[in-house]
């Protein structure tokens, strides 16, 4: 084999080489172009819609008034599986985590002969499981009944602050089995919203007026558009709705590829009752502990003031971070995500317990800044507190 073969057998592995790393990274970006794609499908725009300004960075806000910041810079009191307490379903749990404060709820939900349930997920399996206790209509009616009024008989772990005139983020997860052609987004719209004339939804209505009187919503009875620029203030007492964009994508994707398009149905019902989507560029998303690109796609939270009379830090995004089932921690790293990578939506798997201390610290930093929405510029010194021993609660 002469030198001219060696070059070009070199060659040849070197282009192979470099092509089957394109391929595989290009197996990846088209998964995440499904996932931060979806709003194309949508002539509404759900997930990047024109209230977002593009996340130009600026919010037009003064950071002067803790209580009036941008939504993004706020660590919010999370939590996961809602309703579940480690054995069943039901109203009462989730009126103890609103009496516990926290102010962001999570339902997984499944349609059986056409009612609606809220589920539960062991070891936070993708599938929920239910007995059929609790009717998502139920769980929406104790909400509206119990999440703007504090408990005249308080159950243990109640806090002793003020949350009543807070917004409570209700996200929705939805599964139907992988036989099943029921659109169950469109089921649970009806449900939320039956003004909106989605299609495929259950049987037993919700009386509007009963629970809408705390929607977010305008004239049209069409729900307003959140993002990380809306000021807190501005959604007082108010219920916002969110979605996650894999979640949408799944529930047509019963198998690994990812389906082509979402039926328009189910985009009109997606865009009848939810304020903001999570996944996309308003909300970025991570959905599990481990995530290998976590660091690289975020910052460090940093103060971008030394004004000490400005909240402001160098926040650009709401980022969520969901569990996973192969995640080995039942609760996610507080300092890691929140102080190290920004990530300042933590849902919280209340119902396993505390793991190395992230329940017990995640509950110090609510009950010492007495308020389920922290800014994001006092994180650091109480979790200084927190590891002081200063547990004040």
């Amino acid at each position: 084999m002469d030198w001219k073969q060696i070059i070009l057998f070199a060659s040849i592995l070197i282009i192979s080489v470099v092509f089957y790393q394109q391929f595989q990274a290009g197996c990846g970006a088209k998964r995440r172009d499904k996932l931060e794609g979806m709003e194309e499908q949508s002539k509404t725009d759900f997930v990047e819609n024109s209230n977002a300004k593009k996340h130009d960075n600026a919010c037009n806000n003064s950071y002067k008034d803790p209580q009036a910041l941008p939504l993004r810079e706020y660590y919010i009191k999370s939590c996961y599986n809602s309703a579940y307490d480690g054995n069943d379903v039901s109203c009462s749990t989730i009126i103890n985590r609103l009496a516990e404060g926290y102010r962001f709820l999570d339902f997984n939900v499944f349609s059986s002969e056409q009612e609606v349930y809220v589920g539960f997920s062991k070891n936070n399996t993708p599938e929920p499981l239910s007995n059929g206790n609790l009717k998502f209509s139920d769980a929406l009616e104790c909400i509206a009944k119990h999440a703007f009024v504090k408990p005249s008989d308080p159950p243990a772990g109640a806090v002793s602050w003020d949350y009543t005139s807070l917004p409570l983020f209700l996200n929705i997860r939805v599964f139907r089995g992988p036989k099943s052609t029921l659109d169950i987004v469109s089921s649970v719209a009806n449900i939320i919203n039956p003004n909106s004339g989605a299609s495929g939804g259950s049987s037993a209505k919700v009386s509007q007026p009963t629970l809408s009187s705390h929607y977010h919503i305008g004239d049209k009875n069409t729900p307003i558009k959140v993002d990380s620029c809306t000021t807190l203030s501005s959604i007082s007492r108010k219920i916002i709705f969110t979605m996650n964009i894999q979640n949408i994508l799944e529930v047509y994707t019963p198998s690994a590829e990812f389906a082509s398009n979402i039926p328009q149905p189910t985009i009109a019902a997606v865009n009848s009752f939810v304020n903001f989507l999570t996944g996309g560029n308003t909300c970025p998303a991570f959905y599990r502990y481990n995530d290998a690109s976590l660091t690289s796609r975020t910052n460090t939270l940093m103060r971008s003031s030394d004004d000490l009379k400005s909240y402001q830090t160098n926040l650009r995004y709401m980022i969520i971070v969901y569990p996973h089932p192969t995640d080995e921690r039942p609760q996610p790293d507080i300092e890691l995500f929140a102080l190290n990578c920004s990530a300042l939506i933590l849902p919280m798997r209340v119902y396993l317990g505390d793991d190395s201390g992230n329940l017990a610290m995640n509950t110090h930093i609510f009950n010492y800044n007495q308020s389920a929405f922290v800014p994001a510029s006092k994180l650091q010194l109480t979790i200084e507190n927190y590891r002081q021993g200063n547990r004040q609660t």
